[in-house]
């Protein structure tokens, strides 16, 4: 997942949209809460025309989250960038020029790649498609993908469905919290017969897992 922080809420989720329609889990926040936001699992944190008046807010991620990438982007002049961040690019208006700038940093320094979800077999990942379990495709609709790839993220810590509605859907498009349990039982549904397992199970009040050989095993 990745975090955009922007001053202004809504600039940081037209970002999160457009990373969202390429099938990446993303979410918006601004600086009141970035803090908070970036301990719960995102990958890389990018701050739309970051500055210096960032350095402190960018400190203190980096004390909760060592490994964590933090970038940022302009339309202006990258001279006029802070050097705090890990990288800086100029938003040439494409986002998918953005999303390879972000994975050339990623693989440059052996980090997870934006818009890979894999897990014991499984690969969700944007490039494919649809999804892969072990030699076998599995078709999901959009929404199904996302919620998919938001519990891969997640695992082994089981995912509530608040927070599959917060991080796995479009801000300002979420469903009734109910339908999460609905898209639940689909995607168990069409991996009946292809996975010898459920391949999504909950327990209650903690929250919906992926199975994997592992979890069999504990």
């Amino acid at each position: 997942m990745i975090l955009i922080v922007a001053k202004n809420h809504k600039d940081a989720a037209a970002f999160a949209d457009m990373f969202y329609f390429m099938g990446i889990l993303s979410y918006p926040a601004t600086p009141a809460n970035a803090l908070s936001e970036s301990q719960k699992g995102f990958r890389s944190v990018l701050f739309i025309d970051g500055n210096d008046e960032y350095e402190e807010l960018v400190s203190s991620i980096r004390a909760y989250s060592i490994d964590l990438p933090i970038f940022s982007i302009s339309k202006g002049d990258p001279s006029r960038l802070s050097s705090f961040f890990d990288r800086e690019f100029i938003y040439n208006g494409y986002i998918s020029s953005l999303i390879c700038d972000i994975a050339d940093y990623q693989k440059a320094h052996s980090l997870p790649l934006i818009g890979t979800y894999r897990l014991s077999g499984i690969d969700a990942s944007v490039n494919l498609g649809d999804l892969l379990f072990f030699d076998k495709t599995v078709h999901l609709t959009k929404t199904e993908l996302m919620i998919f790839r938001y519990l891969i993220s997640s695992y082994p810590i089981p995912a509530k469905a608040t927070n599959i509605l917060k991080y796995a859907f479009r801000s300002g498009r979420m469903p009734e919290i109910t339908n999460i349990r609905t898209h639940i039982s689909v995607i168990n549904s069409k991996f009946s017969g292809i996975a010898p397992y459920q391949i999504i199970t909950s327990e209650p009040r903690i929250g919906y897992t992926v199975m994997t050989p592992e979890r069999i095993l504990h």
